[in-house]
């Protein structure tokens, strides 16, 4: 299990991850995808499929976690990417 959502490759790394955040609850899983709530209201849809996510689904995965409260992902990161997509 990777405690450090840096090294998180996988979908499976991701649900690893959130089946052992303290705030996590509602997990499910339904096909390949695990869907998990956290202390905020929003879910986060997490692939599991062969092989490593692709980087934007990573970045994505890792700004919802953020939005519900189940990562700490410094504010900066998330307004610097969302200027670098508008500009």
């Amino acid at each position: 299990m990777s405690k450090n959502l840096d090294k998180c490759r996988s979908g499976r790394d991701f649900v690893n991850y959130v089946e052992n955040h303290p705030a996590a609850h509602d997990i499910r899983q339904s096909g390949s995808h695990f869907m998990a709530k956290g202390p905020r209201p929003g879910l986060v849809v997490i692939p599991v499929h062969n092989g490593d996510l692709p980087p934007g689904t990573r970045r994505s995965i890792l700004r919802m976690l953020a939005l519900i409260g189940l990562a700490a992902v410094p504010l900066a990161c998330l307004v610097i990417r969302l200027l670098s997509i508008g500009g």
